[in-house]
Formats: structure tokens, C-alpha cells, sequence
């Protein structure tokens, strides 16, 4: 079709011919539907469907494009606003359906470009603001899909498995791109990459699965990104960060890799929060990072080390939870100086809790939670070393409860109850309790939260007589990282002439 609009192009037969099957030039609003366009060859850019400057609008949809010396699908020079969907596009020498030159504002969905010679989907050279979906990109020579300077597009739901055969396997690449959202994808068994991002600023990797690769996702080069909610397991190294700062790196499961579940290398004030880094040879590493906030993540049952801090300073090590790994939970070593760890859960770490050299310089260790059946806390001294307000024992801390306020009526009894930690600078989160009065077990709406660790209890009266026994209150206490609690009070409340008087009397407490 040249200048040609409105057409039909529908179940024809197109194979083996020099140049293209199917060629679309300057054309707009056609639609080319249940062709077969197989084996057209020659040395120069053959093509099976080929788009060509300007055409806008079409409808691709439902055909097969194999074999062809260069490109199954192929949109260039200025084509927006088409819809690719449904097509097969495989065993192409090169790629299987190719953007090029500002093609924007497309749509590619459900296509699959499996087994060609080098990328399944290919976008380059200021390809902005398409959407890839749903589309299968398996057992390409290097990439499954691969973006270069192309920015703004929508990565969604693509499944990208298997591209193993050269030296540089990439589940999803993309290179140079700005604002691209990378999201809800497969990226499994690449030899190398399940997802790559290279000189690639305020991108958004968010919701992916990047399994058995050798890196499960990988930034190098790229600033500003957000890396989140992605599973990065079985992998060598789950997440991987080479001279990229400014990252946020959160809620991520990086579970059973058998080296790193994070490794930042030269990456600095990046946030990594809320991840899982669990059943790793090493849970995180930082390797000459500086200027980073770690907090809130879990780093347990690692094989060697919870977090390891190398030749990096001023971090911020916070909130996290780090237990049960096998060395050490925390080492900061090699002129690691001015790291701040606070508020961290240490709980059951086998060898060391805190492994510190003594060539790192002003670490603070404050208020954080240290529990060693073995009572090893801290091992190494570093060089003015600052342990303010830390808890150090071999069992978690538990509780202190108080009744400090009694309302009683011929209907209700209320007792306002305190629970806070014995460590006073511990927060008392998820907490939970069953409580009893006189055996029986008190409903848990008649136990409400009234805020600063105070809880109301609404208990049905019961009156004793003079000189009879009190009646037992008794519960059980449970939070986060605190060593459950058992808790009782006797209480006396005697009615006398007047029905509205109360005696009150509470004994062992």
C-alpha cells in the first residue's frame, strides 16, 4: 500500500519473496489481518510486514511472520497510534517485531517472538510511549525485549523466558530510557539478566518475577529508579546496583540466591526499605556505598551474613530485623566510618550479632534489641565507637503492664490497662492478648485500644462478700519482637448497704 488509506490486507499468503511480504507506506486506518508472511530474504533489511514512514493507525493483528532474513513486523520513521496484537513472529534472523525512529504511541499486545536470532521485541531510537502487554518474548538469541533510547513506554505483563544462546542473555533490557514503567512481567531462566537497565534514569520496575537467572534484576549506570515489589529468587545475585544512586529500592523478596539477595556496588543515597532478603549465601552487601538508608527490611537465616557494610560510610542501618543467620548479622569492616545502626532487631544470630574491624571509624550503635543464646553482641571495637541505650540479652525483652485507672459500677467494671516494653524505647507493635475474668474469657470488643499503649477492659461485675476471696483477672500479652507475657490480679469489689457504694480493694497485684 503506498498513500493508500482504509484497506483491508486479510488471510492472504505472502512467502518467499526478495524483499517483503507485506509493505505499508505512508498509509493510514488499514487494517492487515490473518496474512502468512514467511521466508523473505535478501541482505538488506527484508522484512515480513513492514510499516513505513508515516503510518498511522493501522491494525496488525493475527498474522504469522516467520523466517524472514531481518524482521517479522517492522515499524519505521514516524509511525504512531498502530496496534500490533496477536501476531507470531518467530525464527527471524534478527528481531521479531522492531520500532524504530519515533514510533510512538503504539500498542503491541499478545504478539509472540520467540526463537529469533536476536531480540524478540525491539524498540530504539526515540520509540516513546508505547505499550508492550501480555506479549510472549522466549528463547531469543540475546534479549526478549530491548528498549535504547526510547522513553515513556509501558512494559506490562510480558513474559520473557529462556533467551540463552549469546554472551549478553536479557529477560528485558532496556538502555538509556527515561520514565519507563517496567511492570508485572516474567523474567525467568536468561542466562544473565532477567530485567537490565543501563544509563537508564526515573524508571519504575515495580511487581516482577525474575527467577533462575544469574541476576535477577540489574541497574548500572541509572539514577533515580524505582525498584519495588518484585520477587528476585533462586538468581546468583537478586538485585544488583553498579554506580547507580538515588534509588529506592523497596518491598522486594530476594529469597534463595545463592550469593546476594542485594548487592550495591559504588551506589550511593539509595532507600532500601520493606525488603525480604532471606535463605541467601549473604542477605545485603554494600560494597563502596555511601550515604544510604537501610531500614525495615528482614535479613534472616542467610547462609553467611545478614548485612555486610565494606568501605562505606555514612549509612543508615535502621529498623531492621536481622536474625537466625548463620555468621554474622551485621559486619562493618574495611574503613566502613560514620555508619549509624539504631533501632535494629538482632535476635539469634549464630556466631557474631555485630561483627566491627577496627579500622571503622565513629559507628554509632544505639537503642538497638541484641539477643544472643551465646551473649555474643559485639565483637571488635572499631575506633571511637559510640553504644548508647542498646537491650542485650538471651531471650527478647518482654513487658511491663500496669493497671493505673478502675471504674466501677453496679454494671460495669473498667479497668484501664498500661502495656509498654521493658525497653523504653521500643515501640509495642502487633499486639495481641486474651484475657480472662473469673475464668471465663473476655470477648475481644470488650477490650479497646485508646491510644499510648492504653487499653480498656469492660468486665461484667461480680461483688464479693466481706471476707471472701478476689476475683482473678488474668491474661497472656504478645507483640513483634518481644517475649510473650503472662499477667494476674486479684480485685475485690464488695457492695454494701447501698446499692450505688462500692468497696474497692485490689490484692497482689
Amino acid at each position: 500500500l503506498y498513500y493508500s488509506d482504509n484497506n483491508t490486507i486479510s488471510g492472504n499468503t505472502a512467502n518467499d519473496n526478495f524483499y517483503y511480504g507485506i509493505i505499508i507506506y505512508n498509509s493510514d486506518y488499514n487494517r492487515i489481518t490473518g496474512n502468512t508472511v514467511n521466508n523473505n530474504w535478501s541482505i538488506n533489511q527484508r522484512t515480513g510486514i513492514f510499516i513505513y514512514i508515516s503510518s498511522d493507525n493501522n491494525i496488525v493483528s493475527g498474522n504469522t511472520a516467520n523466517n524472514n532474513t531481518y524482521y517479522g513486523i517492522y515499524l519505521n520513521n514516524n509511525c504512531y497510534n498502530n496496534t500490533i496484537s496477536g501476531n507470531t513472529a518467530t525464527h527471524n534472523t534478527l528481531y521479531g517485531i522492531y520500532l524504530n525512529d519515533n514510533s510512538y504511541n503504539n500498542t503491541l499486545t499478545g504478539n509472540t517472538a520467540n526463537l529469533n536470532s536476536e531480540y524478540g521485541i525491539y524498540l530504539n531510537d526515540y520509540s516513546d510511549n508505547n505499550t508492550l502487554s501480555g506479549n510472549i518474548v522466549n528463547d531469543n538469541g540475546i534479549y526478549g525485549i530491548h528498549l535504547i533510547d526510547s522513553n515513556d513506554n509501558i512494559i506490562l505483563g510480558n513474559t520473557a523466558l529462556n533467551n540463552v544462546t549469546s554472551n549478553q542473555q536479557r529477560g528485558i533490557s532496556l538502555s538509556y530510557g527515561i520514565n519507563n514503567k517496567i511492570s508485572g512481567n516474567t523474567a525467568n531462566n536468561n542466562t544473565f539478566y532477567g530485567i537490565w537497565l543501563k544509563g537508564s534514569n526515573n524508571n519504575t520496575v515495580m511487581g516482577n518475577i525474575a527467577n533462575d537467572n544469574y541476576w535477577g534484576i540489574y541497574l548500572e549506570n541509572s539514577d533515580n529508579n524505582m525498584v519495588s515489589g518484585n520477587n528476585v529468587n533462586n538468581d546468583a545475585i537478586g538485585v544488583y546496583l553498579s554506580y547507580s544512586d538515588n534509588n529506592t529500592i523497596s518491598g522486594n523478596n530476594a529469597t534463595n540466591n545463592y550469593l546476594l539477595g542485594f548487592y550495591l556496588v559504588y551506589s550511593g543515597n539509595c532507600t532500601i526499605t520493606g525488603n525480604i532478603v532471606n535463605f541467601n549465601s549473604d542477605g545485603m552487601f554494600l560494597f563502596h556505598g555511601d550515604d544510604n538508608m537501610i531500614s525495615r527490611n528482614t535479613a534472616s537465616n542467610n547462609t553467611n551474613k545478614g548485612i555486610i557494610i565494606h568501605q562505606s560510610d555514612r549509612n543508615n542501618i535502621s529498623g531492621n530485623l536481622i536474625n537466625d543467620n548463620i555468621q554474622h548479622g551485621l559486619e562493618i569492616d574495611e574503613w566502613s566510618d560514620e555508619n549509624n545502626i539504631t533501632e535494629n532487631h538482632f535476635y539469634f544470630n549464630l556466631n557474631y550479632t555485630i561483627y566491627l574491624t577496627d579500622t571503622c571509624w565513629r559507628t554509632i550503635i544505639s537503642k538497638n534489641i541484641f539477643v544472643s543464646e551465646t551473649e555474643n553482641f559485639i565483637i571488635g571495637a572499631g575506633r571511637d565507637t559510640i553504644k548508647e541505650s542498646n537491650y542485650y540479652g538471651v531471650i527478647p525483652p518482654s513487658f511491663v503492664v500496669e493497671i493505673i485507672d478502675l471504674s466501677f459500677s453496679p454494671t460495669e467494671f473498667v479497668l484501664t490497662i498500661n502495656v509498654s516494653s521493658q525497653v523504653t524505647f521500643l515501640q509495642v507493635s502487633n499486639f495481641s492478648t486474651q484475657m480472662w475474668w473469673n475464668g471465663n474469657l473476655i470477648f475481644s470488643n470488650d477490650i479497646k485500644y485508646i491510644g499510648n499503649n492504653l487499653y480498656n477492659v469492660s468486665l461484667t461485675p461480680i461483688f464479693v462478700e466481706p471476707n471472701d476471696d478476689p476475683i482473678l483477672l488474668n491474661m497472656t500479652v504478645k507483640a513483634a519482637y518481644h517475649n510473650s507475657k503472662y499477667y494476674e490480679t486479684y480485685i475485690a469489689v464488695e457492695q454494701v448497704s447501698s446499692p450505688n457504694f462500692l468497696f474497692i480493694e485490689i490484692k497482689d497485684q
